[in-house]
């Protein structure tokens, strides 16, 4: 597919990657030319530098014979201008990133993507947000994604110390829960090394394992991996910004005590007055004193999501410290996820990495419904099953599956009916199911070969 990238960010970057690896026809186009020569090189793509909004430059980038533009500038407005021009060139796939969260909901949304005939608007903000909501409102959870419009959730957890998880052998968990309650443990990451872990393999304390599961088996799991419930009364946030006063917004109609943190007297007055319930402390939780004075052993939940990142970590790790029950980060540096999920950190988000999920999905084409990054390079597909492709109408026994791919779950449709299995060796993809695979970069094509091989589109 011949693609124009317009903005050479970390987004844009991490995305390119992605498309090289798959062989597509790019072009990036970026205002920096110190950071279009080094993607050049780094990349081996075609980049023009010049600025996005210019139809001159659009052109020179091949934007008439591409088949979709992704408009992913530090600016929203830029970006749907992007794809206004796309459209006025005949471009058949527009996609714009656009964090202000007015233009990002209804019914502006709907009202812009019909203007600016864009295909999909993607808000970073929204998607840290939801993230943020789901761990609150699962005990334990260190992640969240659906697929299968919500048959099929896929989910984080880091085992503790004396739950029933703790020293189980893979094989033995399915024991462990009701027969109409299965689930499967897709991956696992040790010390920061991510498995595809096999039957015989033996879970530890402080494991990092992400689970497929169908709608409504998330409660027996839970019994194995917390060993107390405890509700969350007290949140904390930081900071006052744009993303964190998103955050304050949700968390407020979840928890009954959430306090916002804000350095700047300006932003903190403007952010007493953009919460509901929330109270809005004129300071930075990076102070000691400040956190002694609001009492932070009580908080159940620290949110660090401030923009300045040396003093997000800083604050999520006093907090941590200083007796927080749990601690999420938002980083914008890929360089710090590693260092935080090594540190004592329980959850990392990372806004421009889910982005990218969600920007491959609209790559991938119709076969590939959807994806969920997991980790570092795994990911989670939800493929469309073709008829004559190698793993479809056989017992998947008899399927030979490369390493480092496993299928996960198989939603079939029949009718208003929806059924979701977690498959054993004896299990069948037919025809129209939505097969669910986790695989590793090394295996994802042979997936979608082996499951999608005869979609034609």
């Amino acid at each position: 597919m011949r693609i124009v990238i317009v903005g050479g960010g970390v987004v844009g970057q991490h995305l390119a990657e992605f498309l090289v690896s798959e062989d597509h026809d790019l072009t990036i186009v970026e205002q920096d030319a110190t950071l279009c020569a080094q993607l050049s090189e780094r990349l081996d793509v075609f980049t023009i530098a010049g600025n996005g909004g210019s139809p001159q430059i659009l052109e020179e980038a091949g934007l008439r014979e591409a088949e979709m533009v992704v408009a992913v500038t530090d600016s929203d407005y830029l970006n749907m201008f992007i794809c206004l021009l796309a459209e006025s060139m005949g471009v058949k796939k527009k996609l714009a990133r656009v964090r202000t969260e007015e233009y990002a909901r209804e019914p502006n949304l709907g009202l812009i993507r019909r203007k600016l005939a864009l295909d999909r608007v993607i808000n970073p903000e929204g998607l840290v947000v939801d993230q943020i909501a789901h761990i609150l409102t699962t005990p334990g959870a260190t992640a969240g994604f659906s697929l299968a419009e919500g048959a099929i959730w896929l989910h984080g957890f880091t085992v503790q110390p004396g739950t029933p998880l703790a020293g189980r052998q893979l094989k033995e968990v399915r024991e462990l829960l009701p027969a109409e309650h299965p689930v499967l443990i897709a991956s696992v990451v040790r010390n920061t090394r991510q498995l595809v872990p096999g039957g015989e393999d033996r879970l530890q304390a402080g494991d990092r394992i992400q689970v497929v599961m169908a709608k409504g088996t998330l409660e027996p799991f839970l019994e194995l991996v917390e060993r107390r419930r405890r509700p969350v009364e007290r949140a904390f946030v930081f900071d006052g910004g744009r993303l964190g006063l998103a955050i304050a917004r949700r968390v407020e109609q979840i928890v009954p005590n959430v306090v916002v943190f804000e350095p700047n007297p300006e932003r903190a007055q403007s952010a007493a007055l953009g919460v509901e319930y929330s109270l809005v402390v004129e300071g930075s939780p990076t102070d000691p004193d400040l956190l002694h004075e609001y009492d932070v052993r009580s908080c159940d939940l620290f949110i660090a999501a401030g923009e300045d990142e040396e003093q997000n970590l800083t604050a999520a790790l006093l907090a941590r410290r200083a007796g927080a029950r749990k601690v999420i980060v938002v980083t914008s540096k890929r360089g710090n996820v590693q260092l935080l999920s090594a540190s004592s950190v329980d959850v990392v988000i990372e806004p421009k990495m889910l982005t990218v999920s969600e920007l491959i999905t609209e790559v991938r084409g119709a076969r590939v419904l959807s994806v969920a990054r997991v980790g570092e390079n795994a990911e989670l597909m939800e493929l469309l099953a073709t008829a004559g492709s190698p793993a479809v109408g056989k017992p998947l026994v008899e399927v030979r599956l490369p390493r480092g791919m496993l299928v996960g779950a198989i939603v079939r449709t029949s009718g208003e009916e929806t059924s979701v299995v977690v498959p054993t060796g004896e299990s069948v993809i037919e025809p129209g199911d939505k097969a669910i695979v986790f695989c590793l970069p090394r295996a994802r094509e042979q997936a979608e070969r082996l499951v999608s091989a005869g979609y034609r589109s």
